[in-house]
């Protein structure tokens, strides 16, 4: 959480715990792993779903123990079709709870219009998270910082390798979004040019394989420049200090 001041044990690190539903067991799922039994078609869609968010998870670099798999986690309301999960705060899981509780949902919005949007969402219990904050002292004003950079994904079937790309460019003190909605190239493009991020790092799969390489594109002017992935976070750093109006700040 920004502005959060460190915590015990696991300093400023909420831990994250995810599940699907009727699912137990605090360690990464391993495909080939069964339950006792014969699991049916739902129990094998939602271990692959789970397996999917934990290998996305990994990509973009989290540290080490900030997400566990814990299957006893479950929901009281029937629309979410997919993981479900709890966020804490290490060190104040008695006094707070769960701060942040939500799961995907693929059929919720049908029941209000003649259109299916899927999508996940998340309720964070503001009012005793940053009550229990200000009072111990925990909680410093934070200047918000609108992204610098934003990560395309121009091919699903290498989605990792853009979540690879945002995670180590996050770890060089970037504000990068990663556009990761199923949606035209193009169409990721102009929805960072509309949110105002003046750069745009594009992972095209061919220059990953051939050359480990990405395209850099200035949205502010058009210009591109192909750059190694060992030279992007320096790259960025002296084009955005040049000529972006909107300075480095580091982590």
């Amino acid at each position: 959480m920004p502005g959060a001041g460190p915590l015990p044990d696991h300093p400023g690190m909420p831990r994250l715990a995810g599940g699907q539903q009727g699912l137990a067991q605090p360690q990464p799922i391993r495909p080939g792993r069964r339950p006792v039994g014969d699991p049916d078609e739902i129990f094998q869609t939602g271990i692959a779903e789970l397996q999917t968010v934990l290998e996305s998870a990994e990509s973009l670099n989290l540290p080490q123990g900030i997400l566990e798999t814990d299957l006893s986690i479950t929901r009281g309301l029937d629309y979410y079709t997919g993981t479900v999960y709890e966020t804490f705060l290490v060190g104040y899981e008695k006094v707070l709870g769960s701060i942040c509780s939500g799961g995907r949902y693929d059929n919720l919005a049908s029941h209000f219009i003649d259109r299916t949007l899927p999508g996940v969402g998340i309720s964070i219990g503001l009012s005793r998270l940053f009550s229990t904050l200000l009072e111990r002292g925990l909680l410093t004003p934070a200047a918000h910082t609108p992204a610098q950079v934003m990560v395309t994904i121009p091919d699903r079937r290498y989605l990792q390798e853009s979540f690879q790309v945002a995670g180590s460019l996050r770890e060089a003190g970037f504000k990068v979004e990663l556009f990761a909605q199923d949606s035209k190239h193009d169409r990721q493009l102009k929805a960072a040019v509309r949110k105002g991020i003046p750069f745009a790092v594009i992972p095209w799969p061919d220059r990953m394989e051939k050359e480990q390489s990405v395209e850099v594109r200035n949205l502010l002017d058009g210009h591109r420049e192909v750059v190694p992935l060992e030279r992007l976070a320096g790259f960025l750093h002296n084009i955005m200090g040049q000529g972006c109006s909107r300075p480095i700040h580091q982590k």
